[in-house]
């Protein structure tokens, strides 16, 4: 049995990530393994809907083991979001293949880019003149290589970049897959398949769940109806300005992401700010984009510090299990290096590191549910079952 591993947010699962799971399929693979995000996505923001409504999904169009990439690695910078999930990957010990999404959809052409992006370094004559690092890169990186820097310029193609790096830091022996995207991350649909963000902005007007297979559509009315889905950020932010206002320098100076006195224009705009959105628009510069603030932000609030992360995720948690999940696993038992956390309470047997990353997730769950149309109920991380396909 050939295994793909998958790196994904299915935030929420739609038409275009099922064409991928068939693609994959027809690459060669027999099972696939979905590396997924929790409750907050790389973005820095709350996934549409729950990580155990989005893994039920998932496996019921056709993924066969979902398991989760934990917050520290989930809401970071796409280095560590890509370290973390390659981690993963790389130590199910049972993985033939990486496949992943991509604008390019030529892994060729990414392998090529990502040697010429892994001998590239960021002048900081750059960053000093006030460019973002993905710009100081990829201004970089044209120099030598347009084509590649071509890549850079892509969120999709940028992360293939980035798997395509930390594979090679570990020298993984799965190969890699991209599959070209059915449409772009922001644009319009084409023909039946529509980005995730699309979708998200949409959630309001019914039709727009045709873009999602019929089993995933059901799970978001399911989700919507209850008042368990669209989470919304806003829910929390005069907590969050008011915890800001009480916050020292090196309170936020600690938080991964921040550097170069950023701390002092964060706290200075928490003191003014009279919303997330008038917070978010006074720190954001050319220097430090949105999504890098919502994930400093996320951070800040989590209480996640930049020296809390380790150096790979300590162990792996399965949210829901498919047709031929059980077999992975049993794979992985077999031959992988990460410990199954099978049972909440054993947490702590896996180490400082491992209960240090639970700890976080129990925080992150809290402050989702704080953020749902109905708050949801406390404790979810210890009650909330894995979700079993039955056939």
């Amino acid at each position: 049995m050939r295994i793909a591993a998958v790196i994904a947010e299915y935030n929420p699962f739609h038409n275009g990530h099922a064409l991928h799971l068939q693609k994959t399929r027809e690459a060669g693979a027999d099972a696939v393994a979905a590396i997924m995000s929790g409750n907050f996505v790389q973005r820095g923001e709350p996934a549409v809907c729950s990580k155990w409504a989005r893994a039920e999904a998932a496996v019921r169009c056709g993924a066969d083991l979902v398991a989760e990439l934990p917050v520290y690695w989930a809401a970071a910078r796409a280095q560590r979001f890509a370290s973390g999930a390659v981690s993963i990957a790389d130590r199910l010990g049972c993985a033939d293949m990486l496949s992943f999404g991509s604008e390019c959809g030529d892994t060729a052409r990414i392998l090529r880019a990502a040697e010429a992006v892994g001998r590239t370094d960021v002048p900081k004559a750059l960053l000093d003149a006030g460019m973002s690092f993905a710009a100081a890169r990829e201004a970089a990186v044209r120099e030598s290589d347009a084509s590649a820097a071509d890549l850079l310029r892509t969120p999709n193609d940028t992360l293939a970049i980035e798997y395509a790096l930390a594979a090679a830091r570990r020298n993984a022996s799965f190969d890699l897959l991209a599959v070209p995207r059915g449409c772009a991350h922001d644009g319009d649909p084409v023909g039946k398949t529509a980005s995730a963000s699309y979708i998200r902005q949409r959630l309001s007007d019914e039709t727009v769940l045709s873009f999602c297979p019929p089993d995933s559509a059901d799970i978001l009315r399911r989700e919507i109806a209850a008042g368990h889905a669209p989470a919304d950020p806003r829910m929390l932010e005069r907590m969050l300005l008011t915890k800001l206002r009480l916050a020292s320098p090196a309170d936020v100076a600690a938080l991964p992401d921040v550097s170069e006195g950023l701390e002092n224009r964060i706290l200075s705009a928490a003191k003014q700010a009279d919303s997330l959105a008038s917070l978010l628009a006074a720190v954001k510069s050319k220097r430090y984009p949105l999504a890098r603030i919502r994930r400093i932000l996320l951070s800040f609030l989590l209480d996640i510090r930049e020296y809390d992360v380790p150096p790979e995720v300590p162990y792996l948690r399965i949210l829901a299990i498919g047709k031929r999940g059980e077999e992975i696993l049993r794979r992985v038992k077999e031959n992988g290096s990460i410990p199954i956390l099978t049972k909440r309470t054993n947490v702590s047997a896996l180490g400082a590191d491992a209960e240090r990353v639970f700890r976080a997730e129990c925080a992150a769950a809290e402050i989702y549910a704080a953020m749902l149309p109905r708050m949801g109920a406390g404790g979810s991380e210890w009650t909330t079952p894995i979700y079993k396909q039955s056939y």
